[in-house]
C-alpha cells in the first residue's frame, strides 16, 4: 500500500497463483482504476514517486532468463503501463520491497540464488528503467556461509539506502541485519545480531533515526513464541533502543513508517492473548503494510483502524485482546 502526494491510495496484491494487480483509490476511497499485469508473477510492494509515477516490485516466473526473476513495473498516474523490468540470473531471484530515494532512484531489495548462494541483493533503477547498479550482500563479502535475505528497504533524507532482513550462518541462529548503502552503491555500515532468532521485515528513516521492525524469539530458558519489535538506530549505525510487544504465541511487526511529527507506526499480527505492549496499540484488519498520509494520518493496508471488541487499555500501556486466533495489530510510538 502506498499514498501519493495528492492523497490517492494504491494497493497491490495478486489474484490466484500468478496474476498481480494494482488498484488506485482517491482520498475519499472511490475506486479510480484497477490493473492486472503479468502472468505467472506476484507483487510484494508498491511506492509512489513525487511525480505520481507508481512502482510495483515482486517476481516473475515467465519473463527473464532464470527460474524466477525479480520484477519492477512502472505505471503512470492514469494507470498506463510505462515499462516492466526483470533482474536476475539462472536461478531464483525475488524482490520483497521497493523504495524511492531523494535523487529519484528506485530501489528493490530481496534475495538471490543466481550470483551467490542465498544472498541479499539491492538494485537501483533509474526512472527510465535502466539499472544504475546492483549489489549482493552476504556470502559474497564473507558475512556468512549460510543464507542471507533482505525483506525491507527504505531511504533517508541524507540519500542513504537501508535494507533489513536476516542472515543464517551454518550451525548458528538467524540474526537480524541492517545494512546502509549510499546512493552510489557504496556499503557504509552493517549491523548483525540480536538477543535471539529473528528477522527485520521493514525499515523506515527520517533525518534523526532509522527504525526497524520484525520479529524475534529470545534465546533464553522458558521463552515461548516470537515477539514483534521496533529498534531504533542513528543514521551512522549506532544502536539507540528497542522495544518488543507480544505474549506467549507469535507476534510480528510487518511494516513501519515515520509520521511528520516523528512518531513511528508499526503494523503486523499477534497470536493468542494476553499480550503485553510497551505502548498503547489498536488492532486493524489484516495489515501487511502501513503508511502515513500527507496530513499525518495513519492508514493500515486493509480494513479500518478500530478498537477491537473486548479490548482493554491500562495506564501502563498493557493491552489484552479477546479476539482469539491470530489478530492484526497497529502500534504507534511517540517520539
Amino acid at each position: 500500500m502506498a499514498v501519493a502526494p495528492d492523497g490517492s491510495v494504491y494497493i497491490t496484491g495478486q489474484y490466484g497463483d500468478g496474476n498481480p494487480f494494482l488498484v488506485k483509490f482517491d482520498s475519499n476511497g472511490t475506486l479510480i482504476w484497477q490493473k492486472t499485469f503479468g502472468n505467472g508473477a506476484f507483487s510484494r510492494g508498491v511506492v509512489v514517486a513525487s511525480d505520481g509515477s507508481v512502482y510495483v516490485a515482486g517476481g516473475s516466473f515467465n519473463d527473464g532468463v532464470g527460474q524466477g526473476d525479480a520484477l519492477l513495473v512502472k505505471f503512470s498516474p492514469s494507470g498506463a503501463l510505462v515499462w516492466a523490468r526483470t533482474w536476475g540470473g539462472p536461478f531464483s531471484d525475488t524482490a520483497h520491497d521497493v523504495a524511492i530515494g531523494t535523487d529519484g532512484g528506485i530501489y528493490i531489495a530481496g534475495d538471490t540464488n543466481s550470483f551467490a548462494a542465498n544472498d541479499a541483493f539491492l538494485v537501483k533503477f533509474n526512472p527510465d528503467g535502466t539499472v544504475a547498479w546492483d549489489r549482493d550482500w552476504g556470502t559474497t563479502n564473507g558475512v556468512t556461509s549460510g543464507q542471507t535475505a533482505a525483506f525491507g528497504v527504505g531511504t533517508g533524507p541524507d540519500g542513504g539506502v537501508y535494507i533489513t532482513g536476516n542472515e543464517f550462518a551454518i550451525g548458528s541462529k538467524k540474526n537480524i541485519i541492517l545494512v546502509k548503502f549510499d546512493g552510489s552503491g557504496n556499503l557504509l555500515w552493517e549491523k548483525i545480531g540480536g538477543p535471539g532468532f529473528g528477522a527485520g521485515l521493514d525499515v523506515a528513516a527520517n533525518a534523526d533515526f532509522v527504525y526497524v521492525t520484525g520479529n524475534i524469539v529470545v534465546d533464553a530458558p522458558g521463552a515461548t513464541g516470537g515477539n514483534a519489535f521496533v529498534a531504533r538506530y542513528s543514521p551512522d549505525g549506532k544502536a539507540k533502543d528497542a522495544n518488543a510487544w507480544g505474549g506467549n504465541d507469535n507476534e510480528s511487526g510487518e511494516a513501519i513508517a515515520v509520521a511528520p511529527d516523528g512518531s513511528v507506526v508499526a503494523a503486523g499480527f499477534a497470536g493468542a492473548p494476553p499480550y503485553s505492549f510497551a505502548h498503547a496499540a489498536k488492532t486493524v484488519k489484516a495489515p501487511t503494510s502501513v503508511l502515513i498520509t500527507p496530513t499525518g494520518s495513519v492508514l493500515p493496508a486493509s480494513g479500518t483502524v478500530a478498537a477491537a471488541a473486548g479490548t482493554v487499555g491500562t495506564p501502563n500501556g498493557s493491552q489484552t485482546f479477546a479476539g482469539g486466533g491470530t489478530d492484526a495489530m497497529l502500534i504507534r510510538v511517540r517520539p
